[in-house]
């Protein structure tokens, strides 16, 4: 019978190969977790089941596991279970899941970015408007430039610019339509 403590100072631990599949399984799970908060329960299962997915998450074994991330992070249903190093493949998964994050918070950035705009736009457009009601209730205040723009429309009116054009092509008499028809 070996001692217990054998297993601490043996260079040679059998139990090694068991550790890392452990140390993958955890950061699998880990994936997934972050996977799950980025996308919540509801739009996880949507789209597991979009990319067929569902039946690899729920498996024991850590390819298939894998493959399911794989499926739903590219959002491609054709991947397929390989024999790639898996330690590869979770590298790979942590890149597009980082590509993603990434994408979220540039998105957020332009939408606040934008939002901030538009409240500034609609407070210039209010500050705009309550000006034009204070002028308004205060009497018009004529200057010169508005009083000159006021006597040409009233000099164009009296000319009779509210005519239609058909009106002042038209021939007033008939005389005036044979003399164009004959010449």
């Amino acid at each position: 019978m070996k001692p217990f403590w054998n297993g601490f100072f043996n260079s040679k631990n059998k139990n090694r190969p068991s550790e890392t599949v452990d140390e993958t399984g955890q950061k699998v799970r880990i994936l997934f977790k972050k996977v799950n908060n980025y996308f919540n329960n509801e739009q996880l299962l949507l789209k597991a089941g979009k990319v067929d997915a569902l039946e690899l998450m729920s498996s024991d074994k850590i390819r298939e596991r894998l493959t399911a991330l794989e499926r739903i992070l590219f959002d491609d249903p054709t991947i397929e279970v390989n024999s790639e190093k898996i330690k590869t493949k979770i590298e790979r998964l942590e890149d597009r899941f980082a590509e993603l994050l990434a994408e979220r918070s540039i998105e957020r950035d332009l939408e606040e970015q934008i939002a901030e705009k538009m409240e500034e736009k609609q407070r210039e457009y209010l500050k705009e408007i309550k000006k034009e009601i204070v002028q308004g209730n205060a009497g018009t205040v004529d200057n010169a430039q508005t009083l000159k723009r006021l006597a040409q429309l009233e000099k164009m009116e009296t000319r009779g610019l509210n005519r239609s054009t058909l009106e002042l092509v038209r021939p007033r008499n008939l005389m005036r339509l044979w003399a164009r028809t004959n010449h």
